[in-house]
């Protein structure tokens, strides 16, 4: 294999690769096994309205929506389809805490209105959807109150999103 120089004597050595063989073998096997596993552990995540291509998409268009943005300032809630507003409130912080009694009521104002113009079978959906938005640095408790609030108001598809997402959406 290889020699050494040893001045008048050749020394051959041999150098034994059956464990970095075994430990390649198992190496191997281990990145097949990871490879297979985390592709079965991902999440496929759609945007809300998309499904499988067998499943009907709404027109969205048609739909009037409700969005709640939870900010600094305060909270916004909205009922529209679009930039068409129906109704908005704005409930702002007030002694460095959001209105949450506040937006009860005004969940039960929108409640109706959703209902009333959501009326068809393609927009029915939509009467207890309501989609969520929070800005940076928003606490994690005030985004759970929110959902809470609007699930105690019977929104029970209640959805977080990116608040330039939202529709109807609050423009400042």
């Amino acid at each position: 294999m290889g020699s050494i120089d040893t001045g008048g004597k050749g020394v051959d050595v041999h150098l034994n690769i059956t464990p970095f063989v075994d430990l390649m073998v198992c190496l191997t096997a281990f990145l097949l096994v990871t490879a297979v596993w985390t592709n079965l552990a991902q999440i496929s995540i759609k945007p809300k309205g998309v499904g499988n291509p067998d499943n009907k998409q709404l027109d969205e268009e048609q739909c009037v929506k409700a969005a709640l943005e939870i900010s600094k300032s305060g909270l916004w809630l909205g009922v529209g389809k679009g930039a068409n507003l129906e109704k908005y409130w704005e409930i702002p912080v007030k002694n460095k805490k959001y209105g949450w009694d506040k937006l009860k009521k005004a969940l039960k104002e929108a409640k109706p209105i959703l209902k009333r113009e959501n009326g068809s079978n393609k927009c029915k959906t939509y009467v207890t959807q309501l989609q969520l938005g929070a800005a940076d640095k928003i606490t994690y408790q005030s985004i759970i109150w929110a959902m809470d609030t609007a699930v105690s108001m019977n929104f029970n598809d209640v959805g977080l999103t990116d608040p330039l997402s939202l529709d109807p959406r609050h423009i400042q």
